[in-house]
């Protein structure tokens, strides 16, 4: 497993985390309902990031994603957070501001590989 690229720091602008929990539900009539956690790993995260760059700067976290293949997982450690976690991103969009200048914009999932 591979380390996500850290030359540049994502813009804190650009950055939204969305958590999701998978809870199982069972409604028994007259308003009981009874909640569990579906597994141990049922808080599921999403985070968008933007890193604005170089063309040369950017190819380095494209590279990346592409070799990832949007299967392998990396260990990325989000801004603010000081633990690695394990992400896989099968989206990322780049957009071409200047000559030389570049926004990558991309999302990636928690995983919970072994």
């Amino acid at each position: 497993m591979a380390n996500f690229p850290t030359s540049l720091t994502p813009s804190i602008t650009g950055y939204s985390k969305n958590t999701k929990t998978r809870v199982l539900v069972t409604d028994f009539g007259d308003g009981y309902r009874q909640r569990s956690q579906d597994g141990i790993n049922c808080i599921n995260k999403e985070v968008s990031l933007e890193y604005i760059g170089t063309v040369a700067q950017i190819k380095v976290y494209t590279d990346f994603l592409e070799s990832a293949g949007g299967a392998e997982s990396f260990d990325y450690t989000l801004p603010k957070e000081s633990d690695s976690e394990k992400w896989t991103s099968d989206s990322w969009e780049r957009q071409h501001i200047s000559d030389d200048i570049v926004i990558l914009t991309l999302t990636i999932r928690k995983e919970f590989d072994l």
